[in-house]
Formats: structure tokens, sequence, C-alpha cells
């Protein structure tokens, strides 16, 4: 028997395995998405729009324990993710970022609707998801006003 030699060209990827090599896509994701330093708003609508997403953040985190407490699981997952979502936009100011956390909202206020007219709730869950979903129209009306004029 004989047994096939391995070629050493290409040794950093021989070691390295598929975990390791998405481990490096996202830590670098999370570099570019999380700088250590914010960019600097050096326009009045570049400082606007970080005002409304500071804001904008600080609320999702309301939202976040509030739906700990009363609203559900669900609710308090997509607070977590769009007040993540936020604060990048918040340290980045990118456009795309923007762009993104909009569609989350968007997406997030139909899904909340949804769920809202399927569901079995008791009284305190229907007035929190309800007051939740007129929070994100309000910074669906907001943010994206910010960013057009950024």
């Amino acid at each position: 028997m004989t047994h096939a030699k391995r070629s050493k060209s290409n040794s950093k990827n021989s070691k390295a395995g598929c975990g390791s090599i998405v481990v490096r896509e996202l830590s670098r994701l999370f570099a570019r998405l999380y700088p250590k330093k914010r960019k600097i708003a050096w326009t009045e609508e570049s400082a606007y729009l970080r005002n409304c997403v500071k804001w904008t953040f600080i609320l999702h985190l309301f939202w976040w324990v509030l739906s700990l407490a009363f609203i559900g699981f669900g609710s308090f997952l997509a607070n977590l993710l769009l007040a993540m979502v936020s604060y990048s936009l918040f340290l980045t100011l990118n456009l795309f970022v923007g762009i993104v956390y909009c569609a989350m909202i968007l997406i997030f206020i139909i899904l909340s609707i949804a769920y809202t007219f399927l569901g079995t709730w008791t009284s305190p869950s229907v007035i929190g998801f309800v007051s939740n979903i007129l929070f994100l129209f309000i910074v669906l009306y907001y943010v994206p006003m910010a960013l057009y004029a950024f």
C-alpha cells in the first residue's frame, strides 16, 4: 500500500480547518461593524444622524429589557439585534448599515403585526407589543429621514 504525500505548498490552509476560516472572517466582519474608534461626524447631517441613532440605541435597550420582562422572547431577541445594528450605525455612520437597519425594522414591524393578530396574548403583552410597534414606526420615520439628509 502506498500513501499519497501531502503537498506542503499550502500548509497554512491545510492545517486550518473550515472552522478557523469562518472564525477569521467573522472576526474581520465584527471589526468592520464595530471599530475601536467611532467615525468623526464632519457635517451637521452626520451629527444629526448619530444623535438619532444614539437615541434609538438607548430606546432599543429599554425595549430589550421590557420585552424580556413583559412581552416575550421573540421581541427580546429582535430588539437586541436591532440595538446591535443601531450601535454599529452609530459607530460607523455607514449608509449600507443604515439601509439594512431600516429594512430590519420594516421586517420586524410586519412580523410583529402578523404575530399580534395570530397569537393568543394576555393584555400586558398586547399593550407592550403594540407600543413597541409604535416605537418602531417612529424610528422608521426619523432614521431614514436622517439617512436621506446624510
